[in-house]
């Protein structure tokens, strides 16, 4: 207990913080939008000073690569109004069409980009470019997450299993309307589904029953919610009615749920005719 605890305060300790601010230090602005969400950093030259991140709507998530990074950035400005007007900041951005966008002499195409552009120049109009793998940061704020990660999954096994199984490779051919997406996990890359915006792993057949049994035997829930619990989390082929056969079939529910309940019959009740 006592070697846990000192790890935990050495790991805090070792985190990455924020700074203060200083009046005089040299101001950046780096943004970057995804097809989920738009992400913001604002520092000096080698600190961070505070961080942004938006999910993005789904009628959002259609706009063009061009307009979701000229999203971001008017986002990014108006959430930091309070810090960055009134001085000298620069901004950076991996789209080069989006650095020529200020001196660019022809109208935008939209009035959407116009408001945005006339927003921005406001406050600068110096916008630079950065490569996509020097903008770590941002992405990182702008990516969906692996989130809500089940315990007792070594998703290492599982990434190295879906380069065999069929329905997997099925997927990655088959017309759907998934978002398949490559994570890279410790040593290998683990494809998940983005669509909802959650990565949900593809779970090849080797994997599906542990999951269920992990998922299922924590409060062996109903099969309605069960498939409901599973399906926030993973995806495989035929996974409503897979769930539904399990569940049917868990001893445990069988034993201590009743299915079957007494329902008495209508009776007339007699009335009678004096007190």
């Amino acid at each position: 207990m006592e070697a846990a605890f000192t790890s935990c305060k050495a790991a805090l300790a070792e985190a990455t913080m924020l700074s203060h601010p200083k009046p005089d230090a040299q101001i950046s602005v780096t943004t970057d939008a995804s097809d989920q969400a738009v992400g913001t950093v604002c520092g000096g030259v080698w600190q961070s000073l505070v961080f942004f991140s938006k999910r993005l709507p789904p009628p959002v998530q259609k706009y063009s690569k061009f307009d979701r990074k000229l999203l971001g950035l008017y986002l990014a400005i108006r959430h930091f109004r309070f810090f960055l007007e009134g001085r000298p900041f620069s901004r950076y951005t991996d789209p080069k069409p989006l650095v020529g966008a200020m001196p660019k002499l022809s109208d935008p195409w939209s009035a959407r980009q116009q408001r945005h552009l006339a927003f921005i120049s406001e406050f600068t109009t110096d916008i630079r470019h950065i490569s996509g793998k020097s903008n770590v940061v941002a992405d990182c704020f702008s990516r969906a997450a692996l989130s809500n990660v089940v315990l007792g999954i070594d998703y290492g096994a599982m990434a190295n299993s879906q380069t065999e199984d069929a329905d997997v490779k099925a997927f990655q051919t088959a017309v759907t309307g998934l978002g398949i997406f490559p994570f890279q996990t410790h040593s290998t890359t683990l494809l998940c589904d983005v669509y909802t915006g959650i990565a949900r792993p593809l779970v090849p057949r080797s994997f599906q029953r542990q999951v269920f049994d992990i998922i299922h035997n924590l409060a062996h829930p109903s099969r309605k919610s069960t498939v409901k619990l599973i399906s926030q989390k993973f995806v495989w082929h035929g996974l409503k009615k897979q769930v539904n056969q399990w569940t049917k079939e868990c001893f445990a529910c069988q034993k201590f749920k009743i299915q079957t309940h007494v329902h008495s019959p209508v009776v007339n009740i007699p009335v009678p005719a004096k007190r």
